[in-house]
Protein backbone atom coordinates (compact mmCIF):
# COMPACT_ATOMS: atom_id res chain seq x y z
CA UNK A 1 0.00 0.00 0.00
CA UNK A 2 1.42 3.28 -0.96
CA UNK A 3 2.49 5.79 1.62
CA UNK A 4 0.21 8.96 1.56
CA UNK A 5 1.76 10.85 4.13
CA UNK A 6 4.68 12.47 2.04
CA UNK A 7 2.45 14.01 -0.40
CA UNK A 8 2.05 18.34 -0.19
CA UNK A 9 -1.61 19.97 -0.18
CA UNK A 10 -0.01 21.04 -3.78
CA UNK A 11 0.67 17.82 -5.67
CA UNK A 12 -2.95 16.59 -4.55
CA UNK A 13 -4.22 19.84 -6.10
CA UNK A 14 -2.11 19.23 -8.81
CA UNK A 15 -3.56 15.68 -9.19
CA UNK A 16 -6.91 16.73 -8.51
CA UNK A 17 -6.92 19.43 -10.87
CA UNK A 18 -5.63 16.87 -13.75
CA UNK A 19 -8.16 14.63 -13.17
CA UNK A 20 -11.14 16.85 -13.30
CA UNK A 21 -9.86 18.65 -15.96
CA UNK A 22 -9.28 15.19 -17.73
CA UNK A 23 -12.95 13.68 -16.80
CA UNK A 24 -15.45 16.38 -16.29
CA UNK A 25 -17.33 18.95 -18.03
CA UNK A 26 -18.19 22.49 -16.15
CA UNK A 27 -21.61 21.57 -16.56
CA UNK A 28 -21.39 18.02 -15.17
CA UNK A 29 -19.48 20.08 -12.03
CA UNK A 30 -22.19 21.70 -11.18
CA UNK A 31 -24.62 19.18 -10.82
CA UNK A 32 -22.22 17.51 -8.14
CA UNK A 33 -23.97 18.10 -4.73
CA UNK A 34 -22.94 21.43 -3.27
CA UNK A 35 -20.92 23.02 -6.18
CA UNK A 36 -23.72 24.62 -7.49
CA UNK A 37 -23.96 26.75 -4.41
CA UNK A 38 -20.56 27.25 -3.31
CA UNK A 39 -20.04 28.51 -7.26
CA UNK A 40 -22.97 30.44 -7.24
CA UNK A 41 -22.40 32.57 -4.35
CA UNK A 42 -18.53 33.11 -5.14
CA UNK A 43 -19.82 34.68 -8.32
CA UNK A 44 -23.05 36.28 -7.60
CA UNK A 45 -22.35 39.38 -8.16
CA UNK A 46 -20.22 38.74 -11.50
CA UNK A 47 -23.35 36.63 -12.50
CA UNK A 48 -25.65 39.52 -11.67
CA UNK A 49 -23.29 41.92 -13.57
CA UNK A 50 -23.09 40.03 -16.65
CA UNK A 51 -27.08 40.00 -17.21
CA UNK A 52 -27.09 43.17 -16.31
CA UNK A 53 -25.05 44.72 -19.09
CA UNK A 54 -26.63 41.15 -21.78
CA UNK A 55 -29.72 42.32 -21.10
CA UNK A 56 -29.96 46.60 -20.67
CA UNK A 57 -33.53 46.43 -21.48
CA UNK A 58 -34.54 44.19 -19.22
CA UNK A 59 -32.07 45.10 -16.13
CA UNK A 60 -33.00 48.82 -16.42
CA UNK A 61 -36.27 49.24 -18.28
CA UNK A 62 -37.33 52.24 -17.33
CA UNK A 63 -34.03 54.13 -18.84
CA UNK A 64 -34.06 55.45 -22.31
CA UNK A 65 -30.23 53.17 -23.14
CA UNK A 66 -28.66 53.32 -25.90
CA UNK A 67 -25.70 50.86 -27.29
CA UNK A 68 -23.27 51.70 -29.79
CA UNK A 69 -22.59 49.61 -32.22
CA UNK A 70 -18.90 50.22 -33.20
CA UNK A 71 -17.67 50.26 -29.54
CA UNK A 72 -20.95 48.37 -27.74
CA UNK A 73 -20.63 51.54 -24.67
CA UNK A 74 -24.29 52.32 -23.19
CA UNK A 75 -25.23 56.08 -23.22
CA UNK A 76 -28.47 56.71 -21.45
CA UNK A 77 -30.59 59.67 -23.35
CA UNK A 78 -30.62 63.00 -20.99
CA UNK A 79 -33.70 64.84 -22.78
CA UNK A 80 -35.93 61.90 -24.91
CA UNK A 81 -37.34 65.15 -26.92
CA UNK A 82 -33.83 65.96 -28.00
CA UNK A 83 -34.36 62.57 -30.03
CA UNK A 84 -34.14 62.73 -33.73
CA UNK A 85 -35.97 58.81 -34.72
CA UNK A 86 -35.36 56.84 -37.59
CA UNK A 87 -36.65 53.00 -36.97
CA UNK A 88 -34.52 51.62 -34.04
CA UNK A 89 -31.70 54.53 -34.97
CA UNK A 90 -31.32 57.61 -33.00
CA UNK A 91 -28.72 60.19 -33.87
CA UNK A 92 -27.36 62.18 -30.77
CA UNK A 93 -25.13 64.63 -31.89
CA UNK A 94 -24.57 62.21 -35.18
CA UNK A 95 -21.71 59.93 -33.16
CA UNK A 96 -20.94 57.92 -30.51
CA UNK A 97 -19.77 60.14 -27.56
CA UNK A 98 -17.46 56.82 -26.50
CA UNK A 99 -15.68 56.47 -29.60
CA UNK A 100 -16.95 59.12 -31.93
CA UNK A 101 -17.32 56.37 -34.89
CA UNK A 102 -20.62 54.27 -33.95
CA UNK A 103 -24.42 54.99 -34.86
CA UNK A 104 -26.14 54.61 -31.07
CA UNK A 105 -29.00 52.58 -31.56
CA UNK A 106 -31.92 51.88 -28.67
CA UNK A 107 -31.95 48.28 -26.52
CA UNK A 108 -34.39 46.47 -27.05
CA UNK A 109 -35.08 43.23 -25.39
Amino acid sequence: MADYSKMTSGEFEEALTDIVTETMTVGEMLTIPGVYEILAEEFNNSVLDRWAADNPAKAYPDAHDLKCDSCGEYFSIEDPEDEEELGNVIHVGNECPGCEDGTLRKVTS
